[in-house]
């Protein structure tokens, strides 16, 4: 049974930080269409500054592997940040798998 029979059509968006023609730095997107499956996640928490703050990861089992940490998964309508390096956990080359986490309101140019 293979992986990439639950995998759907989702894109994978790179951010680059670009000068515009006043030298500012502004952040431009690349986008490209891969397939992917969203699995099964866990629950982080952190400290800083006397607050506790619970961060939900969630494994991104893909067949991209030029994905790289904070490149930005468009899958189903949401958004997520990819949050950890990829990892070929299968080790036959077919799919990578690494951790996304949800993010909100991501501003685009």
């Amino acid at each position: 049974m293979a992986i990439d029979k639950y995998f759907v059509a989702c894109e994978r968006v790179r951010p680059t930080e670009t000068m515009d023609s006043s030298r500012r730095p502004i952040t431009t997107y690349a986008s490209t269409d891969i397939r992917g499956y969203i699995g099964s996640g866990s629950n982080n928490q952190y400290q800083a500054s006397d607050k506790e703050t619970v961060i939900s990861e969630l494994k991104f089992y893909c067949n991209d592997f030029n994905m790289l940490i904070n490149d930005l998964v468009r899958y189903e309508g949401k958004t997520y940040e990819v949050c950890s390096e990829p990892k070929n956990t299968a080790h036959k080359n077919s799919h990578i798998k690494v951790s996304v986490r949800k993010v909100d309101e991501v501003k685009q140019h």
